[in-house]
C-alpha cells in the first residue's frame, strides 16, 4: 500500500512538472509578436492578419527602400466600422468632438490602427473617390494608416511640427503609389486635369478639406515629381515652407 501510495504521488508529481514545463514554453508563443515584428499586433480574423502583415512588410519596406528605417510599434484593429472623435489630442481627429466615421485611422496616443473591413457593408456618407467598398481599395486605406503611424514614429515629438494636411499628403502619395496598378490607373483616370501642386503652400487644410480625393491626387503628383522619397525626406525634415492652419490667427 505504501508503494501504491508512493508510486501515485511520483506519477502526480511527474505530471506537475509536465505541466509546469508546458506553462513556460507557452509564454513565448503568447508573447510573439504579429507578423514576426516586435511591438506589432494584429486583431482580426486569419486572412485579416495576413493581410495586414503583407502590407505592413509592403509599406515598412518602402520606407527603408527610401532610407527611412523604423522599429514600427503599432495594434491594427479591424471593425465593421470606425467611428472617430477628438479625444484630447488635436492631431488625432479634425472633427471638434462629434463623431465621425471614416474608413480608417491613426489613434497616435494608443498607437493603434483602426480599419474598416472590406467585406462591411458600407455606410458612409463618402467613398473614398468613388469607388466601391472592396479588398484592394480596403488595403489601400490599410496602407495609407501604416504610414501615418511611421511618420508619426519617426517625427516622434516633433510630429506636431508637420501641418495635419501634410501628414495627410505624404500618407496620400504613399498610398498611391503602392496600390495596384489597375486601382491606381482607375483613380488618376478620374482626375486627367489634375496636377502636381503648384506651390507646396497649397498643401493646406483648406485645400485638403475642400475636396479630399482631389487633394490625394495631387499630393501623388507632387510626390512623383518631387522625386519620391526623396519628396517624403525633406517634407519630414520640415525643409518646406508650410502652413499650419491650427496656428493662423482667428
Amino acid at each position: 500500500m505504501v508503494r501504491h501510495h508512493r508510486r501515485q504521488s511520483r506519477l502526480r508529481d511527474a505530471f506537475l512538472a509536465i505541466l509546469a514545463l508546458l506553462a513556460v514554453t507557452a509564454v513565448p508563443a503568447r508573447g510573439l509578436a504579429d507578423c514576426g515584428r516586435d511591438g506589432v499586433t494584429i486583431l482580426g480574423s486569419p486572412d485579416e492578419r495576413d493581410e495586414a502583415c503583407a502590407a505592413l512588410g509592403e509599406v515598412i519596406g518602402h520606407f527603408a527602400d527610401g532610407g527611412l528605417v523604423v522599429d514600427l510599434r503599432v495594434t491594427i484593429r479591424f471593425q465593421p466600422s470606425v467611428v472617430i472623435e477628438r479625444d484630447g489630442d488635436a492631431a488625432v481627429s479634425p472633427t471638434g468632438g462629434e463623431q465621425h466615421q471614416a474608413s480608417g485611422f491613426y489613434h497616435i496616443a494608443r498607437r493603434e490602427i483602426w480599419v474598416t473591413r472590406s467585406t462591411s457593408a458600407w455606410t458612409h456618407r463618402r467613398r473614398p473617390w468613388n469607388l466601391p467598398w472592396d479588398r484592394p481599395l480596403a488595403l489601400s486605406i490599410l496602407k495609407h494608416e501604416i504610414a501615418h503611424a511611421i511618420i508619426y514614429q519617426l517625427l516622434g515629438a516633433d510630429h506636431r511640427k508637420l501641418p495635419r494636411a501634410w501628414h495627410e499628403a505624404l500618407a496620400y502619395a504613399v498610398q498611391i503609389e503602392l496600390m495596384p496598378p489597375d486601382l491606381r490607373a482607375r483613380i488618376l483616370a478620374r482626375y486627367p486635369d489634375r496636377g502636381a501642386f503648384s506651390s507646396t503652400l497649397h498643401i493646406n487644410d483648406i485645400v485638403y478639406g475642400i475636396d479630399p480625393d482631389s487633394f490625394a491626387v495631387a499630393a501623388y503628383k507632387t510626390y512623383v515629381q518631387g522625386g519620391r522619397m526623396t519628396f517624403l525626406r525633406r517634407a519630414i525634415s520640415l525643409q518646406f515652407e508650410m502652413i499650419d492652419m491650427d496656428h493662423m490667427p482667428p
